[in-house]
């Protein structure tokens, strides 16, 4: 409202804004005299994970026009050696090419830990990919030295993150438990998320790897390809309408909850997991305590064994417990 009546009276004014909540777009509108300047400066912070051995930070070049004056400046500074720094050429599209290097990139090496890479075309330059100006994503790829400090540890105000990245280690064998929130408050964009993360996470497992899956609401409900067990006063008025009459039902867990990580039951989680729409309330309790019995039944599983499959339980929910036990200073 101030931005509009400043620029009705012809004043000088701007306005930045946020498109939506956790979008990565912003708006800047800006009103500004014949002749004028105005410079924009936007703070932000992001997450540069490691991917493929690699640290990779993109930049959205977008001008829409040539721009006389265009910079950009990435300064990478970290605690340990900067290596394999490289800065290919701005792509333009999704298709996968081999990178080569940007000849208008210029690096600056201050210290081992500190380097700056400097882009500046100039306007004749920017022509060359489109006469219209540049449209693509800068890219930096770069790593650090692990060899002379292999583990790392971060401390901020009584919290702290130990890094480590060990090379060539034989691949562990895991029965991962997925214990998901499938409650109300999950319903929209965040189920969604949720479902495109499993999907993704779901194919990435090794054929060596074993699965489970609970999903909790107001029941809790755990999956396999050829049985289901449901707990909670809910499942019993599900069951007894016929909610899902092709699945056996189940009272007890058993080893057909530990899932076997093979194509064939990987299509099917995905698909009981992608057409899932009952949501409910919020039973945390419930779904742990499945979760750990599961976990329980895997260990008993390969008692014997020498190099058993290791357990993890990945727990995800965005609220708190409004069903079972509700006190979260219990």
């Amino acid at each position: 409202a101030v931005y509009d009546q400043a620029v009705q009276a012809g004043q000088f004014a701007g306005h930045v804004a946020l498109d939506a909540r956790d979008s990565n777009q912003f708006s800047v509108s800006v009103n500004i005299e014949a002749h004028g300047k105005v410079t924009f400066n936007l703070t932000y912070e992001q997450l540069l994970s490691r991917n493929l051995g690699v640290y990779t930070n993109t930049i959205n070049i977008n001008p829409s026009q040539i721009v006389e004056d265009m910079s950009v400046t990435v300064d990478i500074e970290e605690p340990t050696a900067i290596k394999d720094l490289e800065v290919p050429e701005l792509q333009i599209s999704n298709e996968v090419v081999v990178d080569k290097p940007n000849s208008l990139a210029k690096i600056e090496e201050k210290s081992p830990t500190h380097k700056i890479v400097v882009w500046a075309p100039t306007p004749e330059e920017q022509k060359s990919p489109n006469a219209t100006g540049l449209i693509g994503q800068f890219v930096v790829k770069y790593d650090v030295d692990r060899e002379s400090n292999p583990q790392q540890i971060l401390v901020d105000e009584g919290y702290f993150v130990h890094f480590f990245a060990p090379e060539d280690l034989p691949q562990l064998k895991k029965h991962i438990v997925f214990v998901l929130d499938y409650s109300g408050s999950m319903g929209g964009s965040k189920l969604e998320q949720l479902k495109e993360a499993m999907d993704k996470i779901l194919s990435d497992l090794s054929p060596k790897d074993h699965f489970s899956i609970v999903v909790f609401q107001s029941y809790v409900e755990a999956w396999s390809p050829t049985a289901m067990y449901s707990s909670g006063i809910e499942h019993l008025f599900r069951w007894a309408i016929g909610a899902k009459p092709h699945i056996i039902r189940n009272t007890t867990l058993d080893k057909r909850f530990v899932i076997e990580a093979t194509p064939e039951n990987i299509a099917s989680a995905r698909a009981y997991l992608g057409n899932y729409s009952d949501l409910g309330g919020t039973n945390i309790m419930g779904g742990l305590r499945t979760g750990l019995e599961l976990v329980s039944i895997s260990s008993d599983l390969w008692s014997n064994e020498s190099d058993p499959p290791q357990p993890v339980i990945v727990f995800l929910t965005d609220g708190a417990p409004t069903i079972e036990e509700v006190n979260t200073d219990a």
